[in-house]
């Protein structure tokens, strides 16, 4: 299977990494600020994954050769801005970019490969959230949702399958992202709206209204309105934390939830002690349950605590889309 990846961000180079471990054939990389030496430095090292177990190098200023016992790639990179009119001679493809409107955009092209978008997309013909979505779905444009809708979805569906939900207040603790600052400055392009990302990423918690619930609406229609949630920003680099209440519809005991949850396969993981964020880095799984943590509140509501790594757990998800 042939792959290509459109956007070589923080999510677009966790999903090569995702793909590289799978010995999946990536075979093009679009990113309009790359070329092929920025792509070979960022598939060698990261910050937060390292980098992959390969000799990486940029064979050309529009090829990168990566040689390793799992895979061998041979990567066109290209900087088109207009992806979509591409030749990307795939099978499928990842648009990991933050291109405004790419739903629309991809709709012109010619090929008839699968595109998965990263993100909350209403213009595509569907979206796909594996745990909480039916197969088979409509079309061939699918939106993957949110990093937080793709975790917290598979756990609401699971609860309302089992007792019903009937209102959800979720708080999220949340790494900061590439678009913060790292010192007081404007608001970045991306953030007009919350003067607070204005402010330092570096020593600041940061309150920011998080769209987990308009994104569940279009997992879930049926939790649509019941869901409320807010985002905390804070200074670290990976893996989400949150404390979700949920309100049932009939009586719900935490051993009946979780011993529910233990057939998800990757979209829910049990997690049996207290554990901190760090300690589920490169986690596949959406969502992981921190079970100690969970509570009955009175005989209708229930505590999850759960944390999830949004970067490569989400990117697990976008490759799973991909070879469906």
């Amino acid at each position: 299977m042939r792959i290509g990846i459109n956007g070589f961000g923080r999510i677009g180079r966790v999903v090569a990494r995702v793909l590289f471990q799978r010995r999946l054939n990536v075979v093009h990389i679009n990113d309009p600020s790359g070329n092929s030496s920025l792509v070979a430095h960022a598939l060698r090292t990261d910050s937060v994954y390292g980098g992959v177990a390969a000799e990486v190098t940029a064979a050309s200023a529009t090829e990168v050769v990566v040689t390793s016992p799992l895979v061998n790639w041979r990567v066109l990179v290209t900087s088109a801005q207009e992806a979509a009119a591409l030749d990307w001679q795939c099978d499928a493809i990842v648009d990991a970019s933050s291109a405004p409107g790419k739903a629309i955009s991809w709709r012109t092209r010619t090929g008839t490969q699968r595109v998965v978008l990263a993100g909350h997309d209403p213009d595509a013909d569907d979206t796909v959230v594996l745990g909480a979505t039916t197969m088979p779905r409509r079309g061939s444009l699918w939106a993957a949702s949110t990093c937080d809708a793709v975790a917290i979805a598979p756990l609401l569906n699971q609860i309302d399958q089992q007792a019903g939900v009937t209102r959800v207040f979720a708080t999220i603790v949340h790494p900061a992202l590439s678009y913060q600052r790292i010192l007081d400055l404007w608001p970045p392009a991306l953030a007009v709206q919350n003067i607070a990302l204005s402010r330092s990423v570096l020593n600041n918690i940061i309150p920011h209204e998080t769209s987990v619930s308009t994104a569940l609406s279009a997992v879930l229609p049926s939790l649509a309105g019941r869901v409320s949630a807010m985002s905390f920003r804070v200074p670290t680099d990976s893996v989400c934390m949150a404390a979700v209440t949920i309100v049932c519809r009939e009586e719900m005991e935490p051993s009946t939830l979780l011993s529910g949850m233990g057939s998800a396969g990757t979209q829910i993981s049990l997690h049996d002690f207290i554990a901190v964020s760090r300690d589920f880095v490169g986690s596949s799984h959406s969502v992981i349950v921190i079970t100690p943590l969970t509570a009955q509140i009175d005989r209708y509501t229930l505590r999850v605590v759960l944390a999830y790594d949004n970067e490569w757990g989400y990117a697990s998800r976008l490759a799973d889309l991909l070879v469906l």
